[in-house]
């Protein structure tokens, strides 16, 4: 990850410099009305730019701003980062800060990881010097998938997107066991102090408990079903939440399950 991070820049936080839009309305309008002219002049724009075959046009990520994913463009190798998943509710030296987490920093290492399952995520002048680590990596991913696929909820099989259904099971498994850790870093009462952290209306509710809840709260909603591949909102969130939680001990621990997940992702 750092060699990738350091030959280019691969995270882009929110519109490239520049990329506003004059707009010369009513500033009597209605916000809606505004809006909906200056989205019409981007999109305009943007358009001229593709049928001048502009290199900027090739170069620039065409996300939107206005979405709630962090992704990851494989033909760029970039990772957008919308404005939209930030907030400035919560000051970031606070420890409340750290319950973002769950909703941010998963989404960003959700993407990272679909970087690092790459075929080739290394340039070609660094790939000596990974070729060890790539192999080993390999190895363990094919594994992880077997015992995923082998353990996939039955509602969630199917013989043409079982196989992507599982790498979307461990990307998220991945990147909720890596916030995690990034949480208990930023808990600042839990690791200063050896206090843990409970809100005032939940007492009975430990914080690590509190981590996985706000994460499952943030991803069991309704989605559009074609865009699962017409799973229903259950299956969704089985994918989502469900699934990826079973594989993790520190999940298992939180909430003092008593069992252990049949594919470890982290030892």
């Amino acid at each position: 990850m750092r060699y990738n991070l350091r030959s280019s820049r691969v995270v882009q936080f929110g519109p490239r410099p520049g990329s506003c839009v004059w707009w010369q309305g009513n500033a009597q309008d209605p916000p809606l009305k505004r809006y909906f002219d200056i989205s019409l002049m981007r999109q305009q724009e943007k358009l001229q730019a593709i049928l001048n075959f502009s290199a900027a046009a090739k170069l620039r990520a065409f996300e939107s701003d206005l979405d709630t994913e962090v992704r990851y463009d494989p033909t760029r190798r970039r990772v957008h980062v919308p404005a939209t998943i930030f907030t400035t509710s919560t000051r970031t030296n606070e420890s409340f800060f750290a319950f973002q987490l769950p909703r941010i920093a998963t989404r960003l290492y959700r993407a990272m990881v679909q970087m690092l399952t790459e075929e080739e995520p290394y340039g070609e002048q660094l790939q000596s010097l990974v070729a060890g680590l790539t192999e080993n990596s390999t190895r363990a991913l094919g594994s992880l998938l077997s015992c995923i696929k082998r353990n996939m909820p039955n509602d969630l099989k199917t013989n043409t997107q079982e196989k992507t259904r599982a790498k979307a099971v461990l990307e998220q498994a991945v990147a909720v066991h890596v916030a995690f850790r990034a949480f208990r870093d930023m808990l600042h009462v839990k690791r200063i102090w050896n206090l843990d952290y409970r809100l005032p209306g939940l007492p009975e509710v430990s914080s690590d408990q509190l981590f996985f809840i706000y994460f499952a709260l943030d991803n069991c909603h309704s989605e559009d079903a074609v865009r699962h591949g017409r799973l229903t909102s259950a299956a969704v969130d089985e994918l989502k939440v469900g699934a990826p939680l079973k594989y993790l001990a520190e999940f298992s621990d939180a909430f003092q399950c008593g069992w252990q997940p049949s594919c470890r992702i982290a030892h």
